[in-house]
């Protein structure tokens, strides 16, 4: 099996060499038709994403095992990607499309071979093999971001809601109030008992002390 997955490697890294201003114009293009048109990349970027995703594959399939998750190379790549989809998220891009132009990516170099006759079958289902699990295992480090970006984007409007739904304010020197809006369930009464602990240990902190006793909140 490792022999025939270095030499399904030496094979496809030939026809990407022979083949990498057609399949890098592809690249570009698709990218302007996804992320072009939105204005989410500039052109710019999308040239240089398309040469430095074409390198960092070279990279990785000229070593030993590209599915190897540990080594470098794959986490090179792997971090590009992530990077990539944390970028376009944040300018208001959709995961679907960026998961549809992964696709695209693996797309394209699968069509590649299909210019090389001199193929047999069982290097061409070789090769095949080898780019789904890359790509499998890029899509899944894409979606992984994914959801870390939404559950620190939930986090943060949680704390914000916190903040927001517990408003002390000092009335006169030394006592605070805190208006309670809605009903009080035990969950929402731990985070008002810890807001204003914190706020009367601050107050107390910063008159060395002396201060607000807390005695009035409504």
């Amino acid at each position: 099996m490792a022999k025939k997955t270095i030499h399904a490697n030496k094979l496809l890294i030939e026809l990407l060499k022979l083949q990498i201003g057609g399949i890098s114009d592809a690249i570009e293009n698709q990218g302007q038709t996804v992320f072009g048109t939105s204005n989410l990349m500039s052109t710019d970027e999308i040239t240089d994403f398309s040469l430095e995703f074409l390198e960092l594959m070279l990279v990785l399939l000229d070593t030993t095992n590209p599915l190897d998750h540990h080594q470098p190379a794959f986490h090179a790549l792997r971090a590009f990607f992530s990077n990539m989809s944390k970028q376009i998220l944040a300018r208001g891009g959709r995961m679907e499309d960026f998961v549809r132009y992964i696709q695209f990516l693996q797309r394209c170099l699968i069509e590649s071979l299909q210019e090389d006759q001199s193929l047999k079958i069982d290097e061409m289902r070789a090769i095949l093999l080898l780019l789904s699990a890359v790509f499998n295992e890029l899509t899944l480090s894409v979606f992984q971001t994914y959801l870390e970006e939404k559950e620190s984007t939930i986090t943060a409007q949680q704390e914000e809601l916190r903040e927001t739904s517990t408003p002390i304010t000092e009335i006169w020197d030394g006592v605070l109030t805190l208006p309670i809006i809605g009903t009080l369930d035990s969950s929402r009464t731990m985070i008002v008992m810890e807001a204003l602990l914190n706020r009367i240990a601050s107050e107390r902190a910063q008159r060395g002390g002396d201060g607000c006793d807390g005695r009035a909140f409504d």
